[in-house]
């Protein structure tokens, strides 16, 4: 089926997809858009490629918990992305990008450089729309991710009651921004109940 998808109907089917959280159907759908020209960016292709990579390594491991040792299971995947940062023509991508090197940082036990990556990424500055269901998801999980690897640290400046609020802002950005993402997610999987 996924061969005989094409440009918007093969888009609309990876967003659902990543929405869903289906990442074996992903990589089939990626397949398929690099198989032909399936008019698809090739850098979207690039980052969704990526994505599902390392969504299918975190669920390949029994318990996931960060350590050095994930770093062999994610390079491809961080060599796509940072590929990806330095392509002027997927700045569109920028955001997401940063986030899931982010996220390989954090699996592979390297708190300050998710950190980093985060701060980088500019999401706390951003005043736009998500653009997809999964870019919001994406954010939610960077917040939880930076409240975890705060957490870690010894006290910096300011303090520990500094310390702590930035943990806890942290954590009450990502709920707050994981309630939303539920609740577009409903409405996108039952259209009838939410509109």
């Amino acid at each position: 089926m996924g061969s005989k998808l094409r440009g918007s109907r093969l888009e609309s089917e990876l967003d659902r997809a990543r929405t869903e959280g289906n990442w074996s159907r992903v990589a089939e759908l990626v397949k398929a858009a690099k198989s032909r020209a399936s008019g698809l960016p090739s850098h979207l292709t690039k980052l969704i490629e990526a994505e599902a990579e390392i969504e299918l390594f975190l669920e390949s491991q029994d318990v996931l918990s960060p350590r050095s040792s994930h770093t062999s299971g994610l390079k491809a995947s961080e060599e796509r992305l940072r590929a990806l940062l330095g392509d002027d023509d997927a700045e569109a991508m920028y955001l997401e990008a940063r986030l899931l090197l982010a996220k390989c940082a954090y699996v592979r036990a390297e708190g300050k450089t998710a950190v980093g990556l985060i701060d980088e990424s500019g999401m706390e500055k951003a005043n736009t729309p998500f653009r997809s269901l999964r870019a919001l998801r994406l954010v939610a999980e960077a917040y939880a991710i930076k409240g975890l690897c705060m957490e870690q640290w010894e006290e910096g400046e300011g303090g520990e009651s500094r310390r702590r609020q930035r943990i806890i802002g942290s954590f009450e950005k990502a709920a707050e921004l994981t309630i939303s993402y539920v609740s577009e997610l409903e409405k996108t999987l039952n259209p009838m109940r939410g509109g």
